[in-house]
This record gives structure tokens, sequence and C-alpha cells, in this order.
């Protein structure tokens, strides 16, 4: 199970959304730091759906 989530978020950094293979960074630390938040708002936004999908009751209006 884990070798399709790691698939997922490869997929996702390189075609689905963030674009990373389009960026025209040539500075390998920029790019280092660009990676880093990239991974960062991907889990924080994986964590964040994670808690919705269990707390569904907690943010759906009465």
């Amino acid at each position: 199970m884990k070798r399709f989530s790691i698939e997922f978020t490869f997929k996702n950094q390189k075609t689905n959304g963030h674009f990373l293979e389009e960026t025209q960074i040539k500075d390998l630390y920029a790019f280092g730091n660009l990676y880093a938040c990239l991974c960062f708002s991907q889990s924080l936004l994986t964590i964040l759906g994670i808690d919705y999908s269990r707390n569904l009751n907690c943010y759906k209006k009465n």
C-alpha cells in the first residue's frame, strides 16, 4: 500500500499539480528549497484531507 502512495506523491509533484519538471530553476539550493516547500505543502494537505474525511460531521453545516 505504501508503494502506491509514494507513486501518487511523485506523480503529483511532476505532472498533476505542482509541475516540478517545468521549473526553470538552475540553482540547486533554490530547487532544494522549492522541493522542501512542495513536500511540506503536500504533507499538510494530506493531513487536512485525512482529518476532513474522518471528521466529516464536524465540517457540515446543520
